[in-house]
């Protein structure tokens, strides 16, 4: 009986074995380029640090933006990239360094400013469930307008004279926070807790949407010379707030 030729072939192995070695090759060239990555991503993370301790505005400036860089490349890092960036700013302007006088026109410094407007355009959805830490700091003269402050802590911060037009700060706490002649046109205060803050002088018109409704938590609060107009306090727990007459007739929400 004659046999049948084989219908394996060497040829076909080789070529088998050449696909294997190639899905290897990439295999582990994959894994090379992912430690590669994560070196890289190490050694960027180490050299901004390093430039935040400068002396120099101009070397923190770069570490400041090459840290929030790092946060978009690799979200994996971006709350604890933002607990350095927080960290930063209460080390730099702690409660102690305000003035006893709040001046007509305070200068937060250009560095503390940077940090803020990093940390408050981060892409929210990498967020930690921790609480932005922001307090006992000392923020007058900042500029937060139209950035994302919700979740955050600034209880026992000092934004006198601060500029808050359009900003986020749902869920955040303030209590005892100072606010004085300080203008939130537009603020959002959804869900905070503002106990014992102070509100002296502050502007809160809402015209453009600015919001203290809902779980908002102002009890004795201060808003001695505050403009409330077009303000909606709607379910917000004023207990012990002393307002005017005027106060109430401009506010929304407000019983009269």
């Amino acid at each position: 009986m004659e046999r049948r030729p084989r219908t394996f072939e060497w040829t076909t192995l080789a070529s088998l074995l050449t696909a294997i070695a190639a899905i290897a090759a990439l295999y582990f060239t994959n894994q090379s380029l992912q430690a590669s990555g994560t070196q890289q991503v190490t050694d960027r993370f180490g050299k901004a640090v390093e430039q935040l301790a400068s002396e120099k505005l101009t070397v923190r400036h770069g570490g400041i933006y090459a840290l929030e860089r790092l946060a978009q490349d690799s979200p994996r890092d971006h709350s604890t990239i933002m607990e350095i960036l927080t960290a930063f700013v209460r080390t730099q302007a702690p409660l102690s360094s305000c003035p006893q006088v709040l001046v007509a026109e305070p200068v937060l410094a250009v560095d503390v400013q940077s940090a803020l407007t990093v940390i408050g355009r981060r892409a929210t959805k990498f967020d930690s469930v921790n609480r932005l830490d922001l307090s006992k700091t000392c923020l007058r003269g900042a500029n937060l307008s139209s950035l994302d402050f919700g979740n955050a802590n600034f209880n026992d911060a000092d934004l006198g004279r601060s500029l808050l037009w359009r900003t986020k700060l749902r869920e955040s706490i303030f209590w005892n926070t100072v606010f004085t002649s300080s203008s939130m046109i537009g603020a959002d205060f959804t869900g905070a807790q503002l106990a014992s803050t102070k509100f002296t002088s502050a502007e809160l018109d809402t015209r453009t949407g600015g919001k203290y409704t809902m779980a908002t938590n102002l009890a004795l609060a201060d808003f001695t010379r505050a403009d409330l107009s077009k303000a909606d306090f709607t379910g917000a727990n004023v207990e012990g707030v002393a307002l005017t007459e005027a106060q109430r007739r401009e506010a929304v929400g407000l019983s009269h």
